[in-house]
């Protein structure tokens, strides 16, 4: 693997982006942070250096940056895709990879990213990798992105419990995962689930996030800094507490044409 130093001087930067991302969605708010602690717990757990730890964190950070991409039609879609929303949402893989690609020092990681959703038996997409083939990185992140999919709520369903979640891992061995990999994360399950739960944040209302995404960010850090903590409620990280107004602004919903990145 490349040398992480100078992609992890970037690193507060790459979680500021992601932050501003996941504001548009308040069902996957903080997804990415979960699944990069996660991510480097399983890391951990299979040995990998030190190097390699920091590049999957890393990957893992980024890893649906693509979304930027989708338009809000489809990321923020109330129930089940259709055929052709699916296929725009599946895009984001191919469009972080795309995005991460034009910096030289982040071509590993635009690897991992585009190849994050392949499954082992080769069903996955962009590519239909199977095995091996798909990069390391990529078979971890895989794992840990189900994890935290599965115990989260969406739109369309209540999350799972621990033990169920656990059953399709479980279930899912050599098809959707690599099995040696998944067998480490089930081994170390505790381990994992406490990575998950690391994250610590402010927390804000449901009514005030979606009047921070109809307005725009900029304007709302006061109103963010009084805000009461309300439990089981979406948080805003601390980063965007710190952003300040210039550079706080919306990130673009326009739904651009992207088929140049297919």
């Amino acid at each position: 693997m490349q040398t992480v130093q100078s992609i992890f001087e970037y690193h507060d930067l790459i979680e500021a982006i992601v932050a501003a991302i996941e504001m548009r969605d308040i069902h996957t708010l903080h997804h990415s942070e979960r699944v990069s602690n996660m991510t480097e717990c399983i890391c951990q757990c299979l040995k990998l250096s030190a190097e390699e730890c920091r590049i999957c964190h890393i990957a893992a950070d980024l890893h649906d940056i693509g979304k930027i991409g989708v338009c809000d039609a489809v990321l923020l879609k109330r129930g089940p895709l259709d055929e052709n929303e699916w296929g725009e949402m599946q895009s984001h893989a191919m469009i972080g990879s795309y995005i991460l690609g034009k910096v030289e020092r982040f071509a590993t990681i635009a690897q991992i990213v585009r190849h994050h959703h392949e499954r082992w038996d080769g069903t996955g997409y962009p590519d239909h990798s199977a095995g091996e083939q798909i990069p390391l990185g990529a078979r971890i992140i895989a794992v840990a992105d189900s994890i935290d999919a599965m115990l989260s709520d969406r739109s369309y369903r209540q999350a799972l419990t621990i033990e169920a979640c656990r059953q399709e891992i479980e279930g899912n061995l050599g098809k959707m995962y690599d099995p040696s990999i998944a067998a480490v994360a089930l081994k170390n399950w505790t381990d994992v689930l406490n990575a998950r739960r690391k994250s610590v944040h402010i927390q804000i209302s449901e009514d005030l996030f979606t009047e921070c995404h109809l307005r725009g960010w900029s304007g709302m850090t006061g109103k963010l800094e009084r805000a009461a903590v309300v439990p089981d409620t979406p948080r805003v990280p601390n980063t965007i507490l710190r952003m300040s107004e210039p550079t706080m602004s919306r990130v673009p919903t326009d739904n651009r044409d992207v088929s140049c990145l297919k």
